[in-house]
């Protein structure tokens, strides 16, 4: 980050988007919970979630400030 202000917003916009992507995320966990699944399958789908999620928001943040702060 060049800038004082783009870091304040980055940290901000993440935070945020953190506790919507955990919420997401126990949600999802809280539905397969009540599902009969085998447990192999159960622990790789909570791991491709686990690793999912955190990436679609850093897709997500660094995709705000694209079209917040062009030219940084």
């Amino acid at each position: 980050m060049k800038s004082q202000e783009s870091w304040e917003f980055a940290q901000n916009y993440t935070s945020k988007k953190m506790k919507y992507i955990s919420l997401y995320i126990f949600i999802i966990g809280a539905f397969l919970s009540f599902l009969n699944i085998e447990l192999m399958w159960s622990l790789w789908l909570g791991i491709i979630i686990s690793v999912l999620m955190p990436v679609l928001m850093i897709l997500e943040v660094e995709k705000e400030l694209k079209t917040r702060y062009p030219k940084e």
